[in-house]
Formats: C-alpha cells, structure tokens, sequence
C-alpha cells in the first residue's frame, strides 16, 4: 500500500531515490511501508508476542489493568565465603533490576516460580551452580561462576556447555554478573511480554492525542524546555528555528505520554512525515530525545529495526541506530538516516556532538546530524537475520554531499567486498551500535533458543559477482552507490 501523499507544498518531496536512477523503481519510503506492513501480518521477525491489536482509542488513556512484570531470583552458592563481594554485587544487581523494572524475589517457600534464575557461585563450584539449575528444570537459568575465570581474552560465556534455557559463563567482572541479568529480562521480554505498537501519524487517534497536548499548559512548557536544551547543547544551527523545536517538543511529549500511558516498551513510526499535517513538523529530533532516554522509537514503522532497538536497550542500556546504506569503492559502508541517538554511550554518558538542521528530504522542520566517534568499535545488524563488527571510519559531511544528515562510514570485519551480491548488506535499513557486542548476542541467543538466529557477514558464502556494464562518457559510475545508471538499462 503506497503512503498517502500531501498534493501541496513539500511533502511531494518524500521518497527521494538516487538522482543517477533512470528507471522508475518503487522508492525507499515506499518498499519501508509495505514491508513493515508485512512483518506486522507475521509478528514481526517471529518474536512470539502478544496479537497485533487495533489503535487504543484514546492513546493518552492510561490501561486499565497492570501489566505483568518481570520477577528473577539470584541464587548464591559459597556465599559465606565471599560476603564483601557478594554484597557489591547485590548493590549492582538491585540498581540494574531498578532501571529494567524487574522484581528480584526472595526465594522463600512460598514464593511463586521465578521468570529466570541467576545463579553466582561465588566459591567456583560449578557443579554445585548447576545442581541449582536443575532444581528447576523449566525455569530459563544462567550460571555465573565468579572464581573460575578463564585465561585472559577468553570468552566469559561457555556455549559448548549451554544450551536452551540453560547459559554457563566464568567471570571475576561485575558487568558479566549483571549482564546475566539482563540476558534473563531481555529472553522474558521476547517470549510474549514485550508491548510494542506502530503508531501512524495520519490516523485520528494520534490527531486528537497531538491536540489534547497542544491545548495542555504543561505540556507547552515542556516542549518551551525541550527547545532551549537542544538549542544550547547544538554545536551548530543550520535553518532550524526555535519555534521548529517548540513544535517537536510537543510532538515528543505526545509520543512519550502515548507511551507512557499504555507501557509500550517501544513504538514503530509509521509515515513520519504525516507528522508535518498534525503538529507542523518532524519527528526526528523527538524520536532521538526518546532514544537517548532508552524508549526506543523506529522510525518508517521498521518493525524489524525496532526489534534491534530494543534488544540493545535491553542487554546493554545503549541505543541502537537504525539508516539505510550504500558501500564504497573504499570497502566500507555509508549508513545514513534523518534521526540517531546522541547518548551512544550508555543513556546516562554524556551525547555525542550534534548540529540541527532543516529536514533533508522536505527542507522543512528541524533534524539532528549526529557526529559518531571515530575508531569506534560498533555492531551492525540487519535485523535477526544479519550480524557483524566494525569501526567508524567517518562521518559523511552535509553539505556538499547529499542524504540524510546524520551518516557514518564504517568497515565490515573479514568482508573482503562489502557491496558484492549476496552480503544481505542491500537491504533498506541496517542497525548499529557502539561496542563489539558479538559474543554477547551469541550468548543470549544461546540461552534463549539454544543456537543463532543470524549470519555472520565474514561467513556469508561468495556469490558469483554480476558483470558491471562499462563506463564510457555517457554512462557514469554513481559516486553514492557505485554503479553505472544508465538510461534504457
């Protein structure tokens, strides 16, 4: 189904492909739109989670009924033997259960069965650590065996002797206690408990939320305050006005009441540009203001990216980057989209430079051009389907190159050709992250399925390449995708 389409004014500009492009081809926005309605058909890269429901009417309503939470309980084993630590970890994984909304119960009789057990064998007692786990056989388990560390550079999580339901690490480091945890929400999350919803900006419903906002005073002030934050803490501004970023602070205090109201873990943005007929401009600088505040925001409605969002939010407390790319004849790729998060370090680390300018595809409303550090190690996802590592190489200046504002340039570990057939890099969107966070995905998936669900890009199989037609004076290669566009072709 193609995106309604505003007759007047510079909505017509949506949906721009490359300029070298001769034929008429489906564009970006437009294949984003339909392929997120498909994934919405299936249950969005087959997470099991609760049916795709109809839009909440009103979406401000508060639900009337709680939703479950998550409950963990941390098993100790030789716990009398090391109290001081086993003390500084309680401190860590009390204030990780806080920021996550996770209830640690207390392991008494009566207590109901836990969502998850971590069990931390504080005296390195491994098999005692794993007669625990299989006390309670159907409760998903991950062993943590502090005193039994391996030799240096070796990997924490031991996924020869794990399997579904069942993870086993050796680590001195409280982050590897805890991401334990996080591994055991985040596998909760994804088996039915996770409230996402893909809200459309066109629709009625959201039309009269946006007005309640606009008509409450509060409301007003807030997004006053939200104007005066990213007119401060922008390096550079480029044809965005205050009143541009008024209007974006209310069309962020909407959708984080939305949220808020009906406990979505996270939202898919369908038509972003709607957005310009029920509040005057773009959602991209408020969805990177609920990125950088762990609410993760997809923009196009990627169902599929947002999966992406949310683990990243989930197993690392950072947010993930969700752009459409293109490689170089450097072997590298461009990623580039008109929102990125700036708190890429971890939501309570200081954000990332950024400039705000008008939007690039409309020239309208205001859009943040985040720079990303170089030398960076990040993990690139294509959904669940693709994973691999890198580091940013740069960050693409606009102008006096075109696209989207915030673009990053980064390599692809052990891929001799990037922009060879068959890499699953073609795709509209990729997601990125800081860190190298490879095995720790694996070892999540490990415990929750008990193999992984994606493709390495260093082991993607050779494909036989196509032969380029050749360049002559009439027929140039496109410096933004490397191939000839050639009329008739």
């Amino acid at each position: 189904m193609r995106e309604p389409r505003d007759t007047k004014g510079p909505d017509e500009t949506i949906g721009h492909r490359c300029s070298g492009s001769a034929s008429p081809r489906t564009t970006r926005r437009e294949f984003m739109i339909a392929s997120s309605a498909a994934a919405l058909s299936v249950g969005a890269v087959g997470w099991a989670r609760p049916a795709w429901g109809e839009e909440p009417k009103p979406l401000l309503t508060p639900l009337a009924e709680p939703v479950k939470k998550c409950s963990l309980r941390v098993v100790w084993v030789g716990k009398d033997a090391a109290l001081g630590q086993a003390e500084s970890l309680t401190k860590a994984l009390d204030s990780t259960a806080r920021k996550l909304d996770v209830g640690l119960d207390s392991g008494t009789p009566d207590a109901a069965p836990p969502d998850g057990l971590l069990i931390v064998a504080l005296n390195g007692k491994k098999e005692e650590a794993l007669a625990e786990a299989a006390k309670a056989a159907a409760v998903r388990a991950v062993v943590v065996c502090p005193a039994g560390q391996g030799p240096a550079g070796a990997s924490v999580w031991q996924l020869g002797e794990s399997k579904a339901g069942l993870l086993v690490g050796t680590s001195k480091e409280e982050k590897d206690v805890v991401y334990g945890l996080r591994m055991l929400h985040a596998a909760w999350k994804v088996k039915g408990n996770a409230r996402i919803f893909r809200l459309s900006f066109h629709s009625p419903a959201y039309a009269a939320a946006q007005q309640q906002v606009r008509e409450d005073k509060a409301a007003q002030e807030e997004a006053e305050a939200f104007a005066d934050y990213y007119m401060k803490e922008a390096e550079e501004i480029r044809r965005a006005k205050w009143m541009d970023l008024v209007y974006a602070g209310l069309v962020y205090v909407c959708m984080r009441r939305i949220m808020t109201a009906n406990k979505y873990d996270g939202i898919g943005l369908s038509d972003c540009l709607q957005s310009y007929r029920a509040m005057g401009t773009n959602p991209c600088v408020p969805a990177m203001r609920l990125l950088d505040e762990g609410l993760p925001a997809a923009c196009e409605g990627d169902m599929s990216g947002l999966d992406v969002q949310l683990l990243t939010h989930w197993l690392f407390g950072r947010p993930s980057y969700i752009a459409e790319g293109q490689p170089t004849l450097r072997n590298t790729r461009i990623n580039a989209h008109c929102t990125s998060p700036s708190k890429l370090n971890g939501y309570d680390q200081p954000h990332e430079p950024f400039d705000l300018m008008s939007h690039s595809e409309t020239g309208r409303g205001v859009a943040p051009d985040v720079k990303w550090k170089i030398g960076q190690d990040v993990t690139v996802f294509r959904a669940r389907t693709r994973l691999g590592t890198g580091h940013i190489v740069s960050n693409t200046l606009f102008p006096p190159n075109g696209g989207c504002h915030t673009s990053i340039e980064y390599t692809i570990d052990g891929m001799a050709d990037v922009g060879r057939p068959g890499t699953g890099l073609g795709s509209p969107h990729s997601m990125v992250v800081y860190g190298n966070v490879e095995r720790e995905m694996d070892a999540f998936w490990t415990l929750v399925q008990g193999k992984l669900p994606y493709t390495k890009y260093r082991d993607v199989p050779a494909q036989p390449k196509a032969e380029a037609p050749a360049e002559d004076s009439t027929c140039p290669s496109c410096p933004c995708c490397r191939w000839a566009h050639c009329p008739g072709r």
